[in-house]
């Protein structure tokens, strides 16, 4: 059974955002590894990654695709 935001994947009814939601335990590091793996697909840029990764909070990301919809 699917429920919540995952049934809503299922319908893509167009008023209904795409949304990704994830923890990423992330390092500075990490930060390039992060931006080129996400890069490709979705608006990011990478001083938003070293932002979100230096004070331990959270950075959205807009996959290209959906939001042109």
């Amino acid at each position: 059974m699917l429920t919540g935001s995952m049934a809503l994947n299922c319908y893509r009814c167009r008023a209904c955002p795409t949304i990704l939601t994830s923890s990423l335990p992330c390092r500075p590091a990490d930060a390039e590894i992060v931006f080129r793996l996400f890069s490709p697909d979705y608006d990011i840029s990478r001083e938003a990654v070293d932002s979100a990764i230096a004070n331990s909070h959270f950075s959205n990301l807009f996959h290209r695709k959906a939001a042109s919809r």
